[in-house]
């Protein structure tokens, strides 16, 4: 409401307009008004020229007074010549003298004279042409210029396309949001249907709900992958079994057909048997030890009965009663050892092992691991409602500060690149791409490849500089370090920023560190203190408040 519009306002004009070129034509009218033309100059008085022309006509008089005398007319004829002829000739040549310098000062005055005209006739036309200029500009936006320039108009211009370009940012903001929320919506109601969740809820609940899902589904999936991992162990045990087993069918099998040749149609006649050698032979075992007690040389005397036998002499009237006996007892002891081996490999088999886990143990595990969870539930709820705390709270900083950050840095940096990039802009997306425009970009760019290296340069020193200026606005000025900030920029530009680092030095304390000689006296020319130190060169921009 605040600008001249000839009707109705049209604020989505003014993003069609060249700010730059309103601000030029603004600034030459803005000049021009300021700078009136020179006044004529006033004419020089004539006395000096009538007072020649008197001298002049008196010394004529005197000069022709001594003609007189000298051609006898009296009174003249006497001394008077003499007296009149020469300072009448003196007169006259002072009077020409005076004549003369008079016409010359005439003729200067003439031509300051014309000379001012031509000068108040140039800048009046200048004048104009400014005014034409700046009205033409703005009359494409429907705003009217009027008869004399409003100094503040360039700046609420230009305030007036900020707002409206950070309006278009948060539309677009909305648009994305809404979009994302509706994508949300989209997907979880397919998750409440892929998982036969009935009812209607909110996003918040289907995350809830979604969570204690996957909380249930991730704690069966510890326990299958455990169960997994003991499956190689259990398979191999059975396996293992298995052929054990198949192993002790056979012996059983072998055991029972040597049990039919005791009895073949009475197990328990052929078990009595079977006992009934078992005692024989431990009764053997004790006679054996019997007889080694009582003869310390029975080893030599059973060698004298194997020699015998092998030379087929006979020592028994018996045909070999012991011997067979003992092959007897041999078989049945083999046989009693696999068996008790086989018992005691048993019993060990049934007894836990110290890797196995009892149920009491699983059951212990379950526990903590439904502890773990509740803890991990209460720890990610509160996680949940931190991470909503700390996503408002940037919110409402890049709500309050951004906006304003982003227009000093684009301020900044439309004064560095003189023009050719003036605005800045953040992804309000995940990415947070920052992006740069400008009369020198058709379409927004991310600040990174292609853009050279000096202009994304320029666009950080253009955003520490805004952002500086926004952190410590209203409090105490802290100082500003710079580091070799200008060696990828070119010499215009380096001029420029250093022109802009003399006008932030107005407000605080800014070192500027180079190793480049011309640099700091670039620097040094623009009022700065130079420190030199061992190594590189340390320049200070240092200008406090009120110094000049």
């Amino acid at each position: 409401d605040r600008l001249p519009w000839v009707d109705e306002p049209r604020p989505d004009d003014l993003g069609r307009i060249r700010a730059t070129r309103v601000a030029e034509s603004y600034a030459a009218w803005l000049h021009h008004v300021g700078n009136p033309a020179e006044a004529p100059p006033t004419p020089p008085p004539a006395s000096p020229l009538a007072a020649a022309t008197g001298l002049i006509v008196i010394g004529g008089a005197m000069v022709g007074g001594a003609a007189l005398g000298l051609l006898g007319v009296p009174p003249f004829s006497a001394i008077a010549p003499l007296v009149l002829a020469l300072p009448g000739a003196a007169v006259t040549l002072l009077g020409w003298s005076i004549a003369r310098s008079a016409r010359r000062a005439a003729a200067e005055h003439r031509d300051r004279a014309e000379a001012t005209r031509e000068r108040s006739e140039a800048a009046t036309a200048a004048r104009e042409a400014a005014r034409n200029a700046a009205a033409d500009a703005l009359a494409k936006i429907g705003l009217d210029a009027g008869d004399d320039p409003d100094p503040d108009l360039v700046d609420r211009l230009e305030r007036a396309r900020h707002l409206l370009r950070d309006r278009e940012d948060r539309e677009r903001e909305v648009e994305a949001l809404e979009s994302e929320s509706h994508a949300l919506e989209r997907e979880a109601s397919r998750l409440r249907e892929a998982l036969g969740i009935g009812g209607v809820l909110d996003a918040a609940g289907t995350s809830v709900l979604l969570q204690d899902r996957l909380a249930a589904a991730r704690e069966r999936l510890s326990i299958a992958r455990r169960a997994a991992a003991r499956m190689p162990k259990l398979d191999a045990a059975v396996d293992a079994a298995r052929a054990e087993l198949a192993r002790h069918r056979e012996r059983r099998a072998a055991f029972l057909g040597r049990l039919e040749s005791f009895a073949s149609n009475d197990p328990r006649l052929a078990l009595e048997r079977v006992t009934a050698c078992l005692e024989a032979h431990q009764e053997a075992e004790r006679r054996t030890a019997t007889l080694r007690d009582d003869h310390p040389d029975l080893d030599r005397l059973l060698a004298d009965i194997r020699r015998a036998e092998d030379e087929g002499e006979p020592w028994l009237t018996q045909p070999d009663p012991i011997g067979a006996l003992a092959r007897d007892i041999e078989e049945r002891s083999e046989e009693i050892e696999e068996w008790v081996a086989l018992e005691k490999e048993l019993e060990a088999r049934a007894r836990p092992g110290p890797d196995d886990e009892t149920l009491d143990e699983l059951e212990g595990e379950l526990q903590r691991l439904r502890d773990e969870r509740t803890s991990v539930r209460r720890g990610h709820d509160r996680l949940w409602i931190l991470s909503q705390l700390v996503e408002a709270a940037d919110r409402e900083i890049r709500e309050t500060h951004e906006p304003e950050i982003l227009r000093r840095a684009g301020s900044f940096l439309s004064t560095l690149t003189s023009g050719r990039y003036d605005r800045l802009r953040i992804e309000p997306n995940e990415s947070r791409a920052l992006l740069v425009s400008g009369p020198a970009a058709a379409d927004e760019l991310e600040v990174g490849p292609p853009l050279s290296t000096g202009t994304q340069e320029q666009i950080f020193v253009a955003l520490r500089l805004a952002l500086v200026d926004q952190l410590d606005d209203g409090r105490v000025r802290l100082p500003l370090v710079l580091d070799e900030v200008f060696v990828n920029w070119d010499a215009g530009r380096r001029s420029r920023g250093l022109d802009l680092l003399r006008e932030a030095s107005q407000r605080r304390q800014i070192f500027l560190f180079t190793c480049h000689p011309h640099l700091a006296d670039e620097a040094v020319g623009r009022g700065a203190d130079l420190w030199k130190l061992p190594g590189p060169s340390v320049v200070r921009l240092e200008r406090a408040a009120g110094d000049g």
